[in-house]
């Protein structure tokens, strides 16, 4: 790092209209890499995160640990472990991870800079908010967790200090101290504890349960951070930190100020067991519900386009966009803090308008968002027909099958009079539903499903009740996102057994794995002369005769598996999986575009 080359008391830069800067200390750093640093937006347990500037003079947040910790290999994979996650984390809801380098000197993170004040800020300098202004906070907070459980996050740090409210939808930020929802890490002690006490769930209090946190644990905190929103207290506050967490533990919540409807909502939060609290979407749900807003019938995709506005002029530029939900509004003169020329109007007609319909963009994506499963069926009956064994899918470019054998793929299979059909771009949960039992997680998001086990072994998603009989093709584009981690492709699947293909990094291995703890029988493995690299898309196609399973890699044949006996006629499902022998958990891949066709 260089000296600095301004004096502390010089300022920042100015370019936030909103968010708080302080100006540079005396031993802060000047620039970082490619950043000029121009100011101080916040310091935490793991570091300092700086106001910077890009090389093209855009305002970016730069987060640095601390030097006294960076040489810790605890704090380092702590960090490493922030980067990885918050790149999962649909950016229309936090900051986006637009660069990191966790093996520098002193390692650093940059994302984007959001220009608002923290929920902590309006709450102190306006007062609570209004009983309109605090559903439509509580829906975009509500809409932000679904994202963020979706990539299989847990934040663990949910507060209104990270909760930023820019012209639009609230920004929830600050993963550092989130991680997988992994119930075999040890990166966080058992005898640390992090996070603000007023917002932990009891589970987290009481160290002598042993309880895992989940993704229950942001529930909880939404429910408290709801509450001081509202009313400018938490609904445990007492005199003391001691005080308060006795009151977590032992006693309800005070919810006196909150709108009945609200309060139900929050009541159903603060549950003092995990399993009785909803999950993100459920959470989205009742929101809606109380407000009037919920219905069967959501509305087309059309419209919903209609109503999302365009990102605005000078965002900050996403390395993968998943569908942004940006505000119109037009932004406050220099110098001018938005919020400050009236919190009710513009909140309202910002926070309230825009979270909702983020929100009806995500239940889209969530709830509906393309055909039934029998809509799905009758959908791919009508592909066109195969040209038989011979036939084979163009593929001018391809130097040669990655096995040796030249064979390319064949054409899809033919389904005939009695087969099925089903393709799902995993993007809706319609028919694999999201799930966050039985130690992992599978949701839907745009982009497809993640999938993430959360300890050794495997994992399996619920999937369609459709039993696909006879020859079966199951091709999908698979991403591997964490290190060990292996794409389950499930098959012919009659609990308490089925057949699995296991997709990892430089092997493909058939079983038949027991879902009952019984041992699994290995049928086959085929190494991979090209291993698949982590994040990236592989198109991956598997065929199961009535002898052998064939798995081609984009056009070209990779494997030939032969089976003891045919596959039985069953389900189709996914899942991941991973060894800790091999890479400690937890194991985290992405499917989407699942296309289904049997011949019985």
């Amino acid at each position: 790092m260089k000296s600095p080359r301004v004096a502390p008391d010089e300022g920042a830069a100015d370019v936030s209209r909103g968010a708080k800067v302080s100006p540079l200390h005396s031993l802060d750093p000047t620039e970082l890499g490619r950043y000029r640093i121009k100011g101080r937006l916040g310091e935490g347990g793991m570091g300092t995160v700086y106001l910077a500037e890009d090389e093209e003079g855009r305002p970016v947040a730069v987060k640095v640990i601390r030097a006294d910790l960076a040489a810790q290999p605890d704090f380092r994979r702590r960090f490493r472990s922030e980067v990885n996650r918050a790149k999962q984390v649909p950016p229309f809801c936090t900051a986006e991870v637009l660069d990191a380098d966790p093996d520098h000197e002193y390692p650093y993170l940059v994302v984007e800079f959001v220009d608002g004040p923290s929920l902590a800020d309006v709450v102190k300098e306006q007062g609570p908010l209004t009983a309109a202004n605090l559903h439509g906070l509580a829906i975009g907070m509500a809409t932000a967790l679904v994202a963020i459980h979706g990539a299989g996050v847990v934040h663990r740090d949910l507060k209104p200090r990270n909760v930023l409210l820019p012209p639009g939808s609230p920004k929830v930020i600050d993963f550092g101290i989130a991680r997988a929802t992994d119930a075999t890490s040890n990166v966080t002690k058992t005898h640390e504890m992090l996070g603000t006490v007023a917002y932990m769930p009891p589970e987290r209090l009481d160290t002598a349960t042993k309880v895992t946190t989940t993704p229950k644990a942001d529930i909880f905190a939404w429910g408290a951070v709801v509450m001081y929103a509202g009313t400018g207290r938490t609904p445990f506050q007492d005199a003391s930190m001691p005080l308060t967490a006795m009151r977590i533990l032992s006693e309800e919540p005070d919810l006196e100020g909150l709108t009945p409807e609200l309060r139900k909502v929050v009541a159903a939060a603060l549950a003092k067991k995990p399993e009785d609290r909803p999950t993100a979407r459920k959470l989205l749900d009742m929101l809606l519900d109380a407000s009037g807003e919920a219905t069967d019938e959501l509305p087309p995709a059309e419209v919903v386009a209609v109503l999302t506005p365009d990102p605005p002029a000078e965002p900050v530029v996403a390395a993968a966009p998943v569908s942004p939900v940006a505000s119109a509004a037009p932004a406050a003169p220099a110098g001018t803090a938005w919020w400050r020329s009236g919190l009710v109007a513009t909140v309202a007609g910002v926070l309230t308008a825009v979270a909702l319909v983020a929100t009806i963009a995500v239940l889209l994506v969530i709830r509906a968002g393309g055909l039934s499963a029998g809509e799905l069926g009758q959908a791919g009956a009508s592909a066109p027909p195969a040209v038989g064994d011979g036939g084979v899918r163009p593929n001018p470019e391809a130097p040669g099958a990655e096995s040796g054998t030249g064979i390319a793929l064949p054409e899809p299979l033919a389904t005939g009079a009695n087969g099925k059909a089903l393709t799902d771009a995993l993007n809706t949960g319609a028919n694999w539903a999201p799930s966050t039992e039985f130690g992992g997680i599978c949701a839907s998001a745009d982009g497809g499903m993640t999938i993430t086990r959360e300890s050794d072994g495997w994992f399996r998603c619920t999937g369609p009740a459709t039993v696909f009989g006879g020859d079966l093709e199951i091709a999908a584009t698979i991403t591997l996102l964490s290190p060990g981690a292996c794409a389950s492709l499930w098959f012919g699947v009659n609990d308490p057994d089925g057949h699995v293909l296991h997709v990892c990094q430089g092997r493909l291995d058939l079983h038949r794995q027991p879902t009952g703890g019984a041992a699994k029988t290995e049928i086959g493995s085929k190494a991979l002369a090209a291993p698949i690299a982590l994040g990236e898309p592989v198109e991956l196609t598997m065929r199961a005769g009535p002898d052998r399973v064939t798995v081609w890699r984009g056009t070209e044949q990779v494997a030939v598996m032969e089976l003891p006996e045919p596959v039985p006629a069953g389900t189709v499902t996914l899942g991941a999986s991973g060894s800790a022998r091999e890479n400690p958990p937890p194991y985290t891949v992405r499917v989407r575009d699942i296309s289904v066709r049997s011949t019985g």
